[in-house]
């Protein structure tokens, strides 16, 4: 029990990050990323070091909780989504939902802030988006949308993938194809 309480603190206590993506032609916000910056890797995404950041969070290795192993997949989903090395974003991207999803658990939500479902749905929603499975991208980010302890970033990633002519144009032909 005193490991879970220690594990929830370290969660409470590691600071948030973000990173966002290049801004659109047509001025359009960009999609952000969310990371846990006082996390392993966590400094050097913030400088936007990514191949440091991601030696640093393998460094240490597989976690000895859920919670230290969900930070350092968070960060590794962040740092291989923004060096676009889309099949070990994938992997880290699942790892951190899956993780998300046990700390956010009803067994855990006492012991710590709810939100990190929501940020690992978010930045899935964002590695989708980049890689071209933008309806996979809407399931992800409309599902962080709904997640308890959410921040504005998911409903800010929706409406800018929601913008994207590209998205539009493919809702459209999906449509069409269904009548």
């Amino acid at each position: 029990m005193l490991a879970r309480k220690k594990t929830a603190l370290l969660l409470a206590a590691v600071a948030n990050g973000a990173l966002s993506l290049a801004a659109r032609a047509d001025g359009k916000s960009s999609m952000e990323l969310g990371y846990y910056s006082n996390g392993p890797g966590g400094k050097e995404l913030a400088a936007h070091d990514y191949a440091v950041a991601i030696s640093a969070v393998s460094s240490v290795g597989v976690g000895a909780d859920s919670t230290t192993a969900l930070i350092g997949a968070t960060n590794l989903c962040v740092a291989y989504t923004m060096t676009k090395a889309f099949r070990e974003a994938v992997e880290s991207c699942d790892a951190a939902v899956t993780l998300a999803r046990q700390v956010d658990g009803p067994a855990s939500r006492s012991l710590s802030p709810p939100g990190a479902t929501a940020r690992a749905l978010s930045n899935r929603g964002v590695l989708r988006a980049l890689s071209g499975d933008l309806a996979g991208a809407a399931r992800d980010l409309q599902s962080a949308a709904r997640s308890p302890g959410r921040s504005a970033t998911p409903e800010r990633n929706l409406e800018y993938l929601a913008s994207s002519p590209e998205y539009r144009e493919r809702m459209a032909l999906a449509e069409r194809g269904a009548e």
